[in-house]
């Protein structure tokens, strides 16, 4: 992840606040970030379709069914972005995802703007939000997912006021 070299633009005033961040990312921070089958059960997937796909074979009837399943687990494995539908195609996919990448965040709403896009969401639509190591992630419904990093939010002191944002309009994303 590249961040701006300008760092974050900050005005604040009483309640008011205004944080700017940049962030690239590339296909496999964009993956973590993103994709349900990383981290520690990616193994593990990998793993029980691999043995799924072997003992198919050993069935006349399911011999296929194992090819198939053997098959899409390599290129699950090798060549993620070719499989439709999972995060790694979805980077490829959208050439906005390969760009750098400005989130803002206000006491106003949310912004997102990149070459080619640009757009804004006030406070007062739902959200879901949660922290991923040093990086807030907020996102609702028919807008892009915004990445901030706490830190960042931290050292411009504003991280508070953001928390009470997302708590009083959002919901914490929970995995488990």
């Amino acid at each position: 992840m590249q961040t701006n070299p300008m760092g974050s633009d900050r005005n604040m005033t009483d309640d008011k606040f205004e944080f700017t961040n940049a962030l690239q990312f590339d296909q496999q921070q964009y993956v973590e970030l993103n994709g349900i089958t990383t981290g520690k059960w990616r193994p593990v997937l990998i793993t029980g379709s691999t043995l799924a796909g072997i003992l198919m074979l050993f069935w006349s009837y399911t011999i296929i069914l194992g090819i198939v399943v053997l098959a899409v687990t390599c290129l699950l494995v090798f060549a993620p972005q070719f499989l439709l539908g999972n995060e790694a195609w979805r980077y490829w996919e959208n050439p906005l995802n390969q760009q750098e990448i400005f989130y803002g965040i206000s006491d106003q709403g949310l912004s997102f703007e990149t070459d080619g896009a640009e757009a804004k969401i006030v406070w007062t639509r739902k959200c879901v939000w949660e922290e991923r190591g040093d990086l807030l992630r907020i996102s609702s419904v028919n807008f892009p997912t915004c990445w901030f990093y706490i830190s960042g939010l931290k050292q411009a002191g504003i991280h508070d006021q953001v928390m009470d944002k997302c708590r009083r309009y959002g919901k914490q994303f929970k995995s488990k």
